[in-house]
């Protein structure tokens, strides 16, 4: 699947889980699913701030949280 195709996918969930499509959450989720290793929180905002500087390591912990409760 394409990234758009995985973006839209990502979308669709996200709303019919009653979660807000932030730019964080996009992030969080599109670094996930393109990785090919399994990252802890800390290995994910690593990579993050270096694409999103404004991110922080509580956001990627929230963001894992909502996400695995959807």
């Amino acid at each position: 699947m394409e990234h758009r195709g995985i973006l839209e996918n990502f979308r669709r969930k996200a709303k019919s889980a009653g979660l807000k499509v932030t730019p964080q959450r996009v992030a969080v989720y599109m670094e996930l699913v393109l990785r090919k290793d399994h990252p802890c929180a800390e290995e994910l905002y690593e990579s993050l701030r270096k694409k999103m500087e404004s991110i922080s390591l509580a956001t990627v912990y929230r963001t894992l949280s909502s996400l695995e409760k959807a």
